[in-house]
């Protein structure tokens, strides 16, 4: 899945969410560049913008789905939504999804586990 960026131009960042932590946040344009350089004789500055979180400087996505909880449980009684049945093994993925101007949801994932450690 590619993640789409969110404009950040002269109108200013759009709100997105930041990969690193999930949190809705109004990116800062950060210059990434080498600054001055010279090269042959030839001098200028380089500059490379781009949207970055304010929180932890991690990349802003739109529209994206961010993994924000990876467990392992053992089922503590029978699952009546899904095959896992009390005993057994599984792993639990937690996906958040937002979207710019509308709500933010949760998609949780299990996966029975087999004696390996492995996906079923």
């Amino acid at each position: 899945m590619s993640a789409i960026k969110p404009k950040c131009g002269p109108d200013g960042p759009d709100p997105g969410i930041c990969v690193s932590c999930g949190r809705e946040v109004t990116p800062d344009l950060v210059d990434e560049g080498i600054g001055p350089y010279e090269f042959w004789g030839d001098k200028g500055t380089h500059h490379d913008w781009c949207c970055k979180s304010p929180c932890c400087g991690a990349e802003v996505v739109d529209g994206e789905e961010v993994l924000v909880q990876k467990s392992v449980h053992t089922a503590r009684k029978d699952h009546k939504s899904s095959d896992i049945k009390k005993g057994d093994r599984y792993r639990k993925w937690v996906w958040l999804s937002w979207i710019t101007g509308g709500k933010r949801f949760y998609n949780v994932e299990k996966c029975i586990l087999n004696g390996n450690g492995g996906g079923k």
